[in-house]
């Protein structure tokens, strides 16, 4: 784009330059209203000069309208509306980049102050850390707030190579959004009369007897509500749908199978029957580990570097993550590994858009989002682990076989999915083997006096 195409998109995207009441308007801002809960996890909270943060997340998952969000709140704050430039980078190339930052910078020339950037999906941009790095170097960006956006982690290390020494003062660069976790999704349906009591991290929990404890009359409650869950997902729009409906509507499954072929295999040329086909073989090996070359076989490709390179795209893209075999407390990086759906939905995908697939039963989904949740508290403590995939791991004995589904150093201690209603204490002979103990997640039980273990129902746990 030359500077007169890029600047008509600038002021067509930047409403609130010409109208004060531009949120009124803005079509992400009003479909949020319109939702029949309140739903803001506010990604963006603090953001400021000379900061350069970097909000990742998978495509539908609300990114837009934290963006929409966070620039209404910097406006309402006083921040003169010409010196909050907004541009989504789909369609641009590199060299657009920096040609955008002088257009808004020139557009916004009346004004004094250091300007707030907003772009919207810049690793769609092929070459974007080096775009940034160029800005942030050699223009009066360089003192501004800049926050990017994006879809994809496969340049996430580059980044962090090239933005080294640029985030200015701030150190909590690295936001992420994903869909919503369970107690959000209970706060979106209105699961009335449950308690919200503070967090506890994963290795705390054991010494959070007194509170299961208290919690534990609320378990049918909140198991109906994580039966929902597993068959809704966190995603705002399917959430929406579940409320207004009680189910998923199809345009969204459309949507999340469109967000899988085009953004995660773009380049991989993977026609609807190989994508599905891809989908529901992961789907059924949730709870086991991924051999490549038993995967490759299945699915008729040449060898197993063509489903690393599949189950690669769909991690980067945020749809998936992956776990390492623990070894004495480190990642055993040329063991196989699992590999777990961020959302329900997700794994469902290829069921709902071809039933010929059959649907991931609840325990396995259970364990899968059992994962999540421990991966949402560590990103908690530690910004930009679930990115780096390492922090939780599972351990197997490989002379008994006995295995423990994660584990790690901030896991703190062994949780074990089994999602039943009965015989919990045979379920936690791998727990008791790794010599460390932990917690049994269950389906219904609850038991809380063992010395080493304690049984906790899912929804109860997440």
């Amino acid at each position: 784009m030359n500077e007169g195409q890029l600047g008509r998109r600038l002021i067509e995207q930047n409403a609130w330059w010409q109208k004060p009441n531009w949120e009124q308007d803005d079509p992400d801002l009003r479909a949020a209203r319109a939702a029949p809960f309140g739903y803001r996890p506010d990604p963006l909270a603090g953001i400021a000069p000379d900061g350069l943060y970097l909000l990742l997340g998978p495509r539908r998952v609300g990114k837009s309208v934290e963006i929409k969000r966070a620039i209404a709140s910097a406006i309402a704050s006083g921040i003169d509306r010409r010196r909050v430039v907004y541009f989504s980078c789909d369609g641009m190339v590199a060299g657009d980049l920096g040609r955008a930052f002088r257009v808004g910078r020139n557009l916004s020339r009346t004004v004094e102050g250091p300007r707030y950037w907003f772009l919207d999906e810049v690793t769609s941009v092929t070459g974007w850390t080096q775009a940034i790095k160029d800005v942030r170097d050699s223009t009066p960006a360089r003192e501004d707030c800049v926050v990017l956006t994006g879809s994809s982690s496969r340049d996430l290390q580059d980044s962090i190579i090239d933005f080294a020494g640029r985030h200015g003062d701030r150190i909590d660069t690295e936001r992420l959004l994903l869909p919503m976790s369970f107690r959000s999704f209970c706060a979106a349906i209105g699961i009335a009369g449950v308690p919200t009591p503070p967090p506890v991290r994963p290795r705390d929990l054991f010494d959070a007897r007194p509170l299961l404890t208290e919690m534990e009359i609320y378990w049918p409650t909140l198991g109906d509500a994580w039966h929902n869950y597993l068959h809704i997902g966190g995603f705002p729009k399917a959430v929406r749908g579940f409320a207004e409906t009680g189910s998923v509507p199809p345009a969204f499954i459309r949507d999340m199978w469109d967000v899988v072929r085009g953004e995660a295999f773009r380049s991989l040329q993977m026609g609807a029957p190989e994508t599905s086909a891809l989908l529901a073989r992961l789907a059924r090996a949730l709870t086991s580990t991924v051999n490549l070359s038993d995967l490759a076989r299945d699915l008729d490709l040449r060898d197993g570097e063509r489903v690393e390179a599949r189950i690669k795209a769909l991690t980067h893209a945020f749809l998936g993550f992956r776990i390492f075999k623990d070894d004495d407390g480190v990642p055993q990086v040329n063991a196989q590994r699992k590999f777990y759906f961020t959302d329900p939905l997700l794994a469902r995908l290829a069921h709902l858009v071809d039933d010929g697939h059959p649907a991931p039963d609840e325990s396995v989904l259970t364990e899968q989002q059992v994962g999540m949740a421990i991966a949402r508290a560590i990103e908690r403590e530690r910004p930009g682990a679930f990115a780096s995939g390492s922090e939780i791991r599972y351990w197997r004995n490989d002379n008994t076989g006995a295995e423990v589904d994660f584990v790690g150093t901030r896991v703190g201690l062994g949780i074990e999915g089994k999602y039943v209603d009965a015989g919990w204490r045979g379920a936690i002979r791998a727990l008791l083997a790794r010599g460390v103990g932990g917690i049994c997640v269950t389906r219904s039980i609850t038991g809380f006096g063992h010395a080493d273990a304690i049984a906790v129902p899912a929804g109860l746990f997440a």
